[in-house]
Order: structure tokens, then sequence, then C-alpha cells
């Protein structure tokens, strides 16, 4: 005789994640606010970090890059893109 086994209803199995939810919660917040307050920091020191690589450059090629820096340097930007 083969014992049969009722599938599990999508309610039980979030009921049973129940206890899950609010860690996961304030992990994703802790992280989301960490990344929304550091995000001015990171683009102001990546932005001093390329300052200080196009001064060795000549000036009119230091300023054709910097125009570039400054359309791509906003906070949420730097935030965005990796930081290896």
């Amino acid at each position: 005789m083969e014992a049969t086994q009722k599938p599990i209803s999508i309610w039980r199995l979030l009921l049973g994640m129940r206890p899950w939810i609010a860690p996961a919660s304030i992990t994703l917040g802790a992280l989301l606010l960490l990344y929304i307050i550091s995000a001015p920091l990171v683009a102001q020191e990546t932005l001093e970090i390329i300052r200080q690589q196009l001064s060795t450059l000549p000036a009119s090629q230091a300023e054709e890059a910097m125009s570039q820096v400054a359309t791509f340097g906003s906070p949420l930007f730097m935030a965005l893109i990796p930081n290896w």
C-alpha cells in the first residue's frame, strides 16, 4: 500500500515562512539605509580620486574628462555602479 501525500498549499507554506519575515525585513532595511547614507560619501570620494588621476593629464583632456565625470558623478549613479 502506498501512502498518498496531500500537496502543501501556498498559504501553509507562507505561514511556515512567517518567523523569517521580520529578520529578513530588518536586514534588508538596514542594508538599504546603509546604501542611502553612504552613497554621497562614496560619490565624493570617487570624484576626489578621479580629480587626482586627471591632474596628470593635459588641461584640455582633463576638462573633457571632467565634463563626462560631472554627467555620471551623481551620488545615485556612483552608488549603483560596483566599486571594485
